[in-house]
């Protein structure tokens, strides 16, 4: 409820090691028990997390921690694995139960294309889009440069061709002023936004 689009492509982007892997594992887990997330209601979907990113120890790791049971893992070390998003194989994501919230951890590593190529990437987007339209809805983890978070690694083309960008981002408490990881605030001090971005 108004912060994951359905039917729509979800940039979810924030610099590594800021805890996407770990927020959108907590979004799966909620959306496939029809529990809150962060206060805010959920409608029940199928979630089907794609993971190119993490060692699969990591991610049993994290599932157990969240006790995500009910979300469906398809992990690079599968005997059937997932298809890279520039592969002849792509369109086996049209497959997946119906209605289903797809999760790609990370959009760079579900390709082998030029991230930084504008024709390669919309490419991605494009089938993307597809998979969207044949009634998916789409969460793209996405990394930002370490020294930017309002900006996007890669072509334009991602940002451009993504339906709404959620964003993390360490900020003051008590107000939205986005802090630089180099700032020497005790923990008490800080927190992270969660939330819409841009568009």
């Amino acid at each position: 409820d108004r912060l994951i689009y359905a039917n729509a492509i979800n940039l979810f982007s924030a610099k590594g090691g800021m805890g996407k892997t770990i927020s959108s594992l907590q979004i799966a887990n909620a959306i496939t028990r029809e529990i809150p997330f962060l206060g805010l209601k959920t409608i029940q979907r199928q979630v089907v997390y794609v993971d190119f990113e993490n060692s699969l120890p990591t991610l049993i790791d994290r599932i157990k921690r969240i006790g995500a049971g009910n979300v469906l893992f398809w992990h690079a070390s599968n005997i059937v694995k997932p298809p890279r998003l520039d592969s002849t194989d792509w369109a086996q994501y049209k497959k997946l139960p119906k209605d289903s919230v797809i999760i790609f951890d990370t959009l760079r590593a579900a390709h082998n294309s030029d991230e930084n190529s504008s024709r390669e990437m919309t490419l991605i987007m494009n089938r993307l889009k597809e998979i969207r339209d044949a009634g998916f809805t789409i969460i793209l983890l996405h990394h930002t440069p370490k020294a930017n978070d309002k900006i996007y690694k890669g072509s334009s083309a991602i940002y451009d061709l993504s339906d709404h960008v959620l964003s993390l981002y360490k900020v003051r408490k008590g107000s939205f002023q986005e802090l630089s990881d180099d700032s020497n605030l005790d923990d008490s001090d800080f927190c992270y936004r969660f939330g819409t971005q841009d568009k």
